[in-house]
């Protein structure tokens, strides 16, 4: 039974999706402000978190990049706010997908299972790993073995990785990164700030030096390569 917590202080509508995912058959915990979802991320490791914007005591971008430091699961960000640089905001933030308010029950459930889908770990038998250099990465896992260390990847940070492994050796514009990572098309300079922010952060987890990347290389003016190593 997949657990999902819903991150939300209206009583209505967090009442509707608790509703909602209990007759999906999920099983559903909730919280209504930023401190008691994040002790309850870290406690309760759920595979789906469906969170609203604004919080009493604080906002739900600062609640995902938090989230990002402790915990895997994706991120349904849910709010009133549906202009670009809102969902711009959320996909900075680290979230996995955006659904606007008032939201139809089927169109929410279906995000949830594409989310759940896309981000799903297949753990039968021996798990597939890719080394990089000397990182081991398991993507069904959205996990990396980083100098003997696990580190926890977000699915937007699995996906990233996957697409430069995929197309290894090739320098990917950033439009095109934003296209196949968020499956958004954007403007040049939305897709290099999107793209720089979440490079950023995957540097952070499994390079040594971010300053000085061995794996995921910037090259000026063009895109960004993955390298398995670098001389």
């Amino acid at each position: 039974m997949s657990k999902a917590l819903v991150v939300e202080d209206d009583v209505n509508v967090r009442g509707a999706l608790l509703h909602i995912l209990g007759i999906e058959g999920f099983c559903v915990l909730q919280a209504q402000t930023a401190g008691e979802a994040l002790a309850k991320i870290a406690r309760e490791n759920p595979d789906i978190i469906v969170l609203d914007v604004m919080l009493p005591d604080g906002n739900g971008f600062d609640l995902c990049k938090q989230t990002r430091d402790i915990c895997s699961a994706p991120v349904l960000m849910l709010t009133a706010l549906a202009d670009e640089a809102s969902v711009l905001e959320g996909f900075h933030a680290g979230a996995d997908d955006y659904i606007a308010k008032p939201f139809r029950p089927r169109e929410f459930v279906a995000r949830v299972r594409s989310i759940l889908k896309r981000a799903g770990v297949q753990d039968s038998g021996q798990p597939r790993e890719i080394r990089i250099g000397d990182i081991v990465f398991y993507p069904e896992r959205q996990t990396a073995r980083v100098d003997g260390r696990t580190v926890c990847l977000s699915p937007t940070e699995t996906k990233l990785l996957l697409t430069l492994l995929n197309r290894e050796g090739q320098v990917l514009r950033p439009d095109l990164l934003a296209e196949q990572v968020w499956h958004c098309r954007l403007c040049e300079r939305e897709a290099q700030d999107l793209v720089k922010t979440a490079v950023s952060r995957l540097r952070a987890k499994i390079e040594a030096d971010r300053q000085h990347p061995r794996h995921i290389l910037t090259v000026r003016g063009k895109g960004y390569t993955l390298a398995r190593d670098k001389e």
